[in-house]
């Protein structure tokens, strides 16, 4: 538990044995809900009651196939929709997190992207802005950040470059904040095109994989 949370020792949920329609007392905005991790994070949320907010960029569509399946994890008034026209804009993600008490950043999960910029929005200004409007929220309880296996300043790779430096100033700007670094995520729905993720889907296609 945070330091901040010692005196109050305020519980994050009310009850998570419920079902899809019960109450669990948690009010998560999710970013990121239409990657590996988000998805199966979103419908694991919902399943107990918890209410989940799923921001989503201007370049993409409430009929999107990633997004259109995100719809049935949850029934109607426990999931919403936002669009945001920049991630990177504090204004705009503070007023995602305007009725949450849990902030989880699942942004950044693309492998390969054709320009370095691409690369330091998604894994350095908009974790940055993110921060930032939890710190100016008073209601956030916990703030979750997914940085990446093998994140290094010294690395040769682009995004585990910038998902360190995503992490430090993360941690500065909101020392509480909980940093999980996992390695790669594959599932059925999001196909990752690196070559492990295709040797994964090669194995499970002849079941010598259990999962």
């Amino acid at each position: 538990m945070p330091k901040r949370y010692y005196t109050s020792s305020k519980r994050l949920h009310i009850y998570d044995q419920g079902g899809r329609n019960s109450l669990s007392g948690i009010q998560a905005t999710l970013f990121g809900g239409t990657s590996a991790l988000g998805s199966t994070l979103g419908g694991s949320l919902t399943r107990i009651g918890t209410q989940c907010i799923y921001p989503y960029r201007a370049t993409g569509s409430i009929w999107d196939v990633r997004l259109k399946e995100l719809k049935t994890t949850a029934d109607l008034g426990y999931k919403a929709f936002i669009r945001l026209n920049d991630f990177t804009n504090e204004q705009e993600v503070a007023y995602s997190l305007r009725d949450s008490n849990v902030a989880i950043s699942c942004i950044g999960s693309h492998v390969f992207y054709k320009k370095e910029k691409d690369f330091e929005d998604a894994n350095i200004y908009a974790p940055i802005a993110i921060a930032k409007a939890v710190k100016n929220n008073p209601n956030i309880k916990r703030f979750i950040y997914v940085s990446a296996a093998g994140a290094d300043p010294n690395s040769q790779s682009k995004r585990l470059r910038t998902k360190w430096i995503g992490e430090q100033e993360v941690k500065e700007i909101c020392p509480d904040v909980t940093i999980i670094r996992p390695t790669m995520i594959v599932n059925l729905l999001h196909q990752n095109p690196t070559i492990s993720a295709k040797w994964g889907m090669q194995m499970k296609m002849f079941n010598r994989m259990n999962w």
